[in-house]
């Protein structure tokens, strides 16, 4: 079975110019897992994870800095997502820019983006990443290190999930995970985290 060591990184920053934003660090240009994750009393506790093989750590999150200005992500309140409280503002637009739904709907979110603007902006501010980096250079979709992000995020996913209580219930929902298929050699993967994280163990051994 395959081995494999992780060392985290983080906590940094959403997106911008000031001290500890991921823009100013070295390991933005990093490939691997990231999480985001909100400082919770002594701990972290993780909303949302995500892979970026195919675009450095920073390209990506860049992305999913837009999706916040085009409708498409949930917005929460601010003030208690900070407290790891998920209390929606706006469902966000999941049709493709082709669907003839998805023009109302955009429609709809600029009409009410100035008053969901404050919650946005508060969200994004409680919000920290946790890199989980597993190549310095891009990686090609398929099979080998891509499939292996998938099934760590994925498996990070699951045990958030087992773990019960505010660790299962922060998760954001309806988030495709690609677990480990049959024809996947199992891999042992060991994920030494950068602060506490609810939910997992540090060092935290995933089989994946």
């Amino acid at each position: 079975m395959e081995s494999r060591d992780i060392v985290g990184l983080g906590p940094f920053g959403w997106l911008g110019d000031y001290p500890n934003s991921l823009s100013q660090a070295l390991e933005r240009h990093k490939y691997g897992v990231y999480l985001w994750a909100i400082r919770y009393q002594d701990q972290y506790l993780v909303h949302y994870a995500g892979k970026a093989m195919q675009r450095t750590f920073e390209v990506r999150l860049k992305e999913e800095d837009g999706y916040y200005y085009d409708s498409y992500s949930r917005i929460y309140d601010g003030a208690r997502f900070a407290q790891g409280e998920c209390v929606l503002r706006w469902e966000g637009n999941w049709y493709r820019k082709k669907d003839p739904r998805y023009t109302p709907k955009f429609q709809e979110f600029k009409a009410h983006e100035a008053r969901l603007a404050p919650d946005r902006t508060d969200m994004l501010q409680a919000l920290h990443f946790l890199l989980l980096p597993i190549s310095d250079q891009r990686v090609d979709r398929g099979p080998g290190l891509d499939r292996l992000a998938e099934r760590i995020e994925a498996t990070i996913w699951d045990k958030l999930k087992d773990a019960g209580g505010l660790a299962q219930s922060f998760r954001a929902t309806r988030i495709k995970m690609f677990r480990r298929r049959a024809n996947d050699p199992p891999a042992q993967v060991t994920l030494h985290l950068p602060v506490p994280v609810l939910g997992l163990e540090n060092p935290c051994r995933l089989e994946v």
